[in-house]
């Protein structure tokens, strides 16, 4: 292989994320073992696992049906969570399908990401941009009086406003 060809494929990777929804109707000790699946999936078609999340049971907003084997199952719960990774297209499609075939992945999503960067944050906002700590607004103390006054006084004009375009 020439570096022409390495370089070619350097850049035919790409970092993806897939977040999933597990039907709830996995017990929650298999839950792990279904990661682990998909996780193999993705390093099995030449994929590499930056990061993840472990999933968690969650209620969901509103109830999803999926029909597998001429049966149509609802669920109001799923065990949701996430894999990052890199590879290329073609590891990419192999997740989607995996995902699609399964009988325990309630919805996906399977996204390109830009690369992970420890400091995107901090490097993301322009100095003097953001939140601004330290500077706090002075409280002015107010006056009852004072407030009824600058009330009449805005009324009172009000009233010669209308006057004056009544009289024109």
């Amino acid at each position: 292989m020439n570096t022409k060809d390495a370089h070619t494929e350097d850049a035919d990777v790409r970092l993806y994320e897939l977040g999933y929804i597990l039907v709830s109707a996995i017990p929650e000790e298999k839950v792990a073992a279904e990661v682990v699946a998909m996780k193999d999936i993705i390093t099995n078609n030449g994929g590499t696992v930056q990061t993840s999340a472990d999933p968690s049971l969650r209620d969901l907003a509103y109830p999803m049906s999926i029909s597998r084997e001429h049966k149509k199952t609802t669920y109001v719960a799923g065990y949701f969570g996430w894999i990052v990774f890199d590879g290329t297209a073609d590891t990419a499609l192999a997740v989607e399908q995996a995902a699609k075939k399964s009988d325990t992945v309630l919805r996906h999503l399977l996204i390109k990401r830009p690369p992970l960067n420890v400091n995107a944050s901090a490097k993301s906002q322009a100095p003097g941009v953001g939140a601004r700590k330290g500077i706090k607004k002075k409280k002015e103390d107010v006056n009852e009086e004072e407030i009824d006054k600058t009330i009449e006084e805005l009324v009172e004009g009000s009233v010669e406003n209308t006057t004056e375009k009544t009289e024109a």
